[in-house]
């Protein structure tokens, strides 16, 4: 059986599959990209930075996984999209 290697979670890729894995298992959660960093990814995964996280939130933004919330006079914040899948979490 071969599976799938993982991307370094150091890079835009890699940051990505961590969002849509957080987001298959967390359906309902929304956060800024400081949020996203230092409570999605930094306690299982370690420290990324705030520039891949927010390049790679744009990347999903783009294929539809994810969505900007942007309530009045508050920090833009992020959840699943229209077109995030169970199994885009891979």
């Amino acid at each position: 059986m071969t599976m799938k290697p993982v991307a370094s979670p150091f890079t835009k890729g890699g940051v990505a599959e961590l969002i849509r894995r957080y987001l298959a298992l967390h359906p309902r959660a929304a956060d800024t990209a400081v949020g996203i960093q230092r409570w999605w990814i930094a306690p299982t995964h370690g420290e990324v930075s705030l520039l891949s996280v927010e390049q790679a939130l744009s990347e999903l933004e783009g294929e539809g996984v994810v969505k900007k919330l942007e309530p009045a006079g508050l920090e833009v914040a992020y959840g699943r999209g229209p077109r995030f899948r169970a199994g885009d979490e891979q």
